[in-house]
């Protein structure tokens, strides 16, 4: 589908995208088929079609244990295949099909997700209120009503929703980096820290979770323990080195502190 895509042949393409999904692929399949579809659908004008497959991918995704990656992590993949020229008909096209379609529970989750990119918090909380009276215990609706309650600045309810998520779901990291900031925010250093090691332990390979444990430490004081976590980062991401940097500013980390772990690492 992508080499026919590719070629100028978006007909063929979208065929065999369809073909492909109709084989009921798992989820981390699914997720590399979708992205190239909902880009070439939403591109085409194919707003409607874009978001039913939107829906009907999330709906299958949340019951599958096999993934390599949580429900999330495979949200954000789905809906950023959406250019942000796009989202706001994507998402139109997202309340049409609530209204009739079976996959309501995938619609809220989705729109609210739009929402949030779009900046519309408050909206975005409805929607989720809306899942959460579908489905009471869905791990996605408290990871992500936990994501938009740090991006509202509102620790307590970031704290409720995370923590929540981690009673449903213990396995991904999400869940506990955003506890994490929310402790941060509420002066519990400690168990920031601690849900910060979690988060590493479970995603090993993210050089995201690395770069924001090792800030939280730098902020504590910490050092040696910072440039540790910073050095497996840059292990991952070379890239990362301005994160790091930037989040030493954000924090407001001791100067001559930031100074020495920016050395150690450009000396690494």
């Amino acid at each position: 589908g992508t080499a026919l895509s590719g070629l100028g042949r978006p007909d063929e393409a979208l065929a065999s995208f369809e073909r492909a999904l109709a084989l009921r692929p798992e989820q981390d399949e699914v997720a590399q088929l979708l992205v190239p579809l909902i880009d070439l659908l939403v591109r085409r004008g194919m707003a409607d079609e874009a978001a039913a497959h939107l829906a009907g991918a999330l709906e299958l995704s949340t019951g599958d244990r096999t993934a390599s990656f949580s429900p999330h992590e495979f949200l954000e993949r789905i809906v950023s295949a959406v250019p942000d020229p796009h989202r706001v008909a994507v998402l139109e096209a997202l309340d049409r099909l609530g209204r009739d379609g079976p996959d309501r529970l995938a619609v809220h989750v989705l729109e609210a997700e739009f929402l949030r990119r779009l900046g519309r918090l408050d909206e975005a909380l409805l929607e989720l209120d809306a899942a959460r009276a579908i489905q009471p215990a869905g791990w996605l609706v408290h990871a992500l009503a936990a994501a938009i309650h740090v991006g509202r600045d509102a620790p307590p309810q970031a704290l409720e929703s995370a923590s929540r998520a981690i009673e449903i779901d213990d396995r991904f990291p999400t869940p506990f980096q955003f506890r994490a900031l929310a402790r941060l925010a509420l002066g519990d250093d400690g168990g920031a820290v601690d849900d910060l090691a979690r988060a590493v332990e479970l995603a090993p390979g993210d050089p995201q979770t690395h770069v924001l444990r090792g800030a939280v430490l730098a902020k504590l004081g910490r050092g040696p323990e910072a440039i540790e976590c910073f050095r497996g980062a840059l292990e991952l991401e070379p890239q990362a080195i301005g994160a790091i940097e930037g989040l030493l500013v954000r924090w407001a980390v001791d100067p001559s502190l930031r100074s020495s772990i920016l050395e150690a690492l450009h000396g690494r």
